[in-house]
């Protein structure tokens, strides 16, 4: 359905246009795995599912994991320990940083993915004007919740 959508897009807004090449894939977009460790094995970025679930965006959440990762993997080479437990302060450190803005977006996520077209629409107009570039998935969302006060009352289950 999407790439009939695209090329339907295509077709009306650059009719001497086409499509010269697709590269498809997938994000995880469903919150992290249960355990990024192993002995002798820390898993950051896409194999982690560490990508922000609301966005899609991963690059700097794997970066960040990465940087956690190195700085414990020298740590534990260092001690000649790179059991299990001793790469739990990899998992400690990441959880408590990129885990923790994960799983707020993905609260977001689980609750804007019942809403129909319609919601959306609404959504979308009552921040018309209000939203520009500098501004972060959060910062729209923020926006969202002062136009639309409701909106809060949905997620009151949601956040924690």
């Amino acid at each position: 359905m999407p790439v009939k959508l695209l090329s339907n897009f295509v077709k009306h807004h650059f009719p001497k246009g086409k499509i010269i090449e697709m590269v498809l894939g997938a994000v995880p977009a469903s919150g992290p795995i249960e355990k990024t460790i192993a002995d002798g094995l820390m898993l950051a970025g896409d194999s982690a599912r560490q990508s922000d679930p609301l966005t899609g965006g991963g690059i700097i959440n794997a970066l960040d994991a990465g940087v956690m990762a190195g700085t414990v993997a020298a740590s534990c080479i260092e001690k000649d320990d790179v059991s299990e437990q001793a790469l739990m302060e990899y998992e400690r450190q990441w959880r408590e940083n990129i885990g923790k803005k994960i799983s707020k977006a993905l609260v977001v996520k689980e609750k804007l993915v019942t809403l129909t077209d319609e919601q959306f629409n609404i959504l979308a107009h009552s921040i018309k004007g209000k939203c520009d570039s500098t501004m972060g998935v959060f910062d729209i969302v923020r926006a969202l919740f002062r136009a639309n006060p409701k909106l809060l009352w949905e997620f009151r289950n949601l956040i924690k």
